[in-house]
């Protein structure tokens, strides 16, 4: 009996022995989780500056600011735009001039800070690389270069007034089929919109443009009411105001898409003409939104989504140099 009790006394013993051991690490675990959580601070990264521009056949444009630190308040405070830097063009490795700011002013009284800078009277070349050089007092000197692309010389637009039938009804479409063969030997990369002219204004399409192709995959990305998202696999009747395409490897092949506009546009007298553009972009300033319309298009909620980055070509800093070209085609009604 009495080796019984014992033994019962010892097994308690053990017992309370594990239960104070546990709760002795759950303790300890506990504080450390809380010191490491607590320690935790996202650290202040240095600040950039960031330059956004763009060069074309005609002009040349400067946008400056600096980032805002993750410990920041997003506010205009914080969000400085950049009016007294020293921002140098170079073509070809030979100096061009100072880019000049843009002012504006307000009510006489009321200076607006704008950060844009450019260059007056320069006519920009194209085949030729453009580099910028920015300085600006507590930031490291930054830089970006970039090349116009050329129009391929062989652009066929065809148009075709077709009636359509479906599940929404009888109504006539217009067809707007370019097609552009690149014998530039480079890869292309294209942006396609619609302008309808009036007698004194022009205006961008917001919407009723469609494409349709065999595939949607001609169809990189898309721009909607300045959201740049990219389409759905497989989905090839889009309704957008900008769209975006590439070569995607055809460089020896007509490379060719399909847009069509409602009938209703043809019913509005007044409108005059219809004007379908094609914009060439430099690689780096697709690359660039082309990682903004995938930005916008991930699922930040998803764990598993990858995220994604915005491409950059500035060295030293954020943003981009980009260039472009523009082909317009006027169809009078």
């Amino acid at each position: 009996m009495v080796i019984q009790i014992l033994k019962v006394m010892k097994n308690r013993h053990y017992i309370l022995f594990l239960k104070l051991l546990i709760i002795l690490h759950v303790l300890i675990s506990t504080n450390s989780c809380e010191n490491y959580v607590t320690g935790f601070e996202i650290g202040e990264q240095p600040k950039k500056l960031v330059l956004n521009a763009i060069i074309s056949p005609d002009s040349i444009f400067v946008h400056l600011s600096n980032s805002i630190g993750v410990n920041d308040l997003l506010n205009i405070n914080n969000w400085i735009l950049i009016e007294d830097a020293t921002v140098v063009l170079f073509e070809n490795n030979e100096k061009i001039g100072n880019l000049e700011y843009v002012e504006l002013v307000l009510f006489e009284s009321y200076y607006f800070k704008t950060g844009y800078y450019t260059l007056r009277d320069f006519s920009p070349k194209i085949g030729v690389t453009y580099r910028i050089e920015v300085d600006y007092p507590g930031f490291p000197k930054i830089s970006a270069e970039t090349v116009i692309p050329s129009v391929p010389q062989s652009i066929n637009i065809d148009t075709l007034r077709r009636f359509q039938k479906d599940e929404y009804g009888n109504d006539w479409i217009f067809d707007i089929i370019p097609e552009i063969i690149n014998n530039n030997g480079k890869k292309n990369y294209y942006g396609f919109f619609v302008n309808l002219i009036y007698d004194d204004y022009i205006e961008n399409i917001k919407h009723n443009v469609y494409y349709y192709t065999t595939s949607g995959s001609w169809v990189d990305f898309i721009r909607d009411e300045g959201w740049y998202t990219t389409p759905q696999v497989g989905d090839n009747n889009i309704e957008s105001n900008y769209f975006f395409a590439s070569d995607k490897g055809l460089s020896s092949e007509p490379f060719s898409m399909k847009f069509y506009l409602g009938s209703h546009l043809f019913q509005d007298m007044t409108i005059k003409a219809i004007e379908f553009n094609i914009v060439f972009f430099d690689s780096d300033l697709y690359a660039h939104l082309f990682s903004i319309a995938r930005r916008y298009s991930s699922r930040d909620q998803d764990f598993f989504e990858e995220k994604v980055s915005i491409y950059s070509n500035v060295n030293n800093g954020l943003g981009i140099f980009g260039a472009k070209n523009s082909y317009s085609y006027i169809i009078i009604k």
